[in-house]
């Protein structure tokens, strides 16, 4: 959602620069209301926010104030939620995903929701199978960001750590320095053996598991690929107990991410890039 920046777009004036002056008071602590000109501008931006949000009490104050709440509500929320993510997630060794469960943390000890609730602050680059796409920003992308990454690690976590450990060393001896991301080799691997009606409670392929899996699906028509990893999909989503609304929405948009690969990989040979898409255990 966008929001006009401006007074008129705000109310009347009046009621704008006493709400200016308050948040210039509260960002100078209390010593003064004479800020920098990008400040004015950075605060006013919050305030417009503020307002946009809690629109509809009929009074820009009060309409500020409560979307000044609702912003110390999310806060306190996604707060909680990446506490019980801190406490489960792994970084399995990847400096971007350790990078970022700091970087969440640190958001909660830098940002400003009263003055500055647009400002997403903190190292949050972590390469989500599914990213947070559209104009999110401040603790809204922060609440959407760890929700995403929660289900992930979930997910993840169903494996034994070893097995998902050595699935990425397998993709590259050096994956922990590298921009991927755990969930999808983990998912692309658990998809291959459901479509093979493999247990579900490793995720390494043979390279016979393998080829038969590219042999299942070579020459056969996009619908029926679709409908394959549908299937493999929601027989995975019991396997792991991960039914609920947001988990099953991750599963079958990464399903669709991953089935948009496996058709153009297979467009070639059997023994072309398909190969590429799963992790093998050559001594299986």
């Amino acid at each position: 959602m966008k929001y006009e920046l401006t007074l008129e777009a705000a109310g009347s004036k009046r009621e704008v620069w006493a709400l200016l002056e308050r948040a210039a008071s509260l960002y100078t602590g209390g010593g003064s209301t004479s800020v920098p000109k990008a400040v004015a501008a950075k605060l006013l931006e919050g305030i417009c926010r503020h307002m946009a949000v809690g629109a509809g009490r009929g009074d820009a104050f009060a309409d500020y104030e409560a979307g000044v709440d609702i912003a110390l509500k999310k806060t306190a929320a996604a707060r909680r939620r990446y506490a019980f993510l801190a406490a489960q997630a792994r970084d399995w060794g990847n400096i971007s995903l350790r990078d970022t469960l700091k970087g969440l943390g640190e958001f909660f000890r830098l940002y400003q929701p009263r003055l500055f609730p647009l400002d997403t602050p903190g190292d949050i680059d972590y390469q989500l199978s599914i990213p947070v796409e559209g104009e999110l920003c401040g603790v809204d992308y922060v609440l959407e960001y760890i929700r995403r990454l929660t289900i992930e690690t979930r997910f993840t976590l169903r494996f034994d750590e070893r097995e998902v450990e050595a699935v990425m060393a397998k993709y590259d001896g050096e994956s922990g320095e590298l921009l991927i991301n755990v969930f999808d080799m983990a998912f692309a691997n658990a998809v291959a053996r459901a479509i093979m009606h493999l247990p579900l409670n490793r995720l390494f392929l043979t390279l016979g598991e393998r080829d038969a899996l590219i042999d299942a699906l070579y020459a056969r028509s996009r619908e029926f690929v679709e409908i394959t990893v549908s299937k493999a999909i929601e027989d995975l989503s019991l396997a792991v107990a991960m039914r609920n609304a947001d988990s099953l929405w991750y599963f079958e948009t990464a399903g669709r991410n991953l089935c948009r690969r496996m058709c153009h990989s297979l467009a070639y040979t059997p023994d072309g890039p398909a190969c590429e898409l799963f992790i093998c255990d050559e001594r299986g």
